[in-house]
């Protein structure tokens, strides 16, 4: 079943960046699957002032919980450099805010596809990458 959802998200991620690829803009894509089993797709928004970057994580699950969503059950991230010849799609791991994202909106301890060396892929979910996540006294998980 991961190996399935995987394979949605990543062509869905690696499709949207191929599109919209834009040097020093849009390197990177992600895919995230809703509660509902849909798919929400975004790019990363660069910045010159890099605090105000947008991750394309943030921006696919601001897409899901837009369409209506209750949460997301798995995500990933794609990061493209046409730069870099015979280049593909990357997968790439969630920076430390959208890791917080992800636990916020996630459902059942999403999964988060991350890069594994000698393997297309890990699934592990959202406790695992962020252990001791900040939350209220007592509230850990959604």
């Amino acid at each position: 079943m991961n190996e399935a959802i995987f394979k949605q998200l990543k062509a869905a991620a690696s499709d949207l960046i191929e599109l919209r690829y834009t040097p020093k803009r849009h390197v990177i894509a992600s895919a995230t699957m809703g509660a509902s089993g849909k798919i929400y797709t975004a790019v990363n928004l660069d910045s010159y002032l890099r605090r105000a970057a947008i991750c394309a994580e943030a921006g696919a699950i601001a897409a899901a919980m837009t369409a209506g969503e209750t949460g997301i059950q798995a995500i990933l991230a794609m990061r493209h450099n046409r730069e870099e010849s015979d280049s593909e799609p990357q997968l790439v791991s969630p920076c430390g805010i959208c890791r917080e994202l992800i636990a916020d909106y996630g459902i059942h301890n999403a999964l988060v596809f991350v890069p594994s060396a000698g393997k297309d892929f890990s699934a592990e979910t959202i406790s695992a990458l962020l252990p001791n996540r900040y939350a209220k006294q007592g509230k850990s998980d959604h």
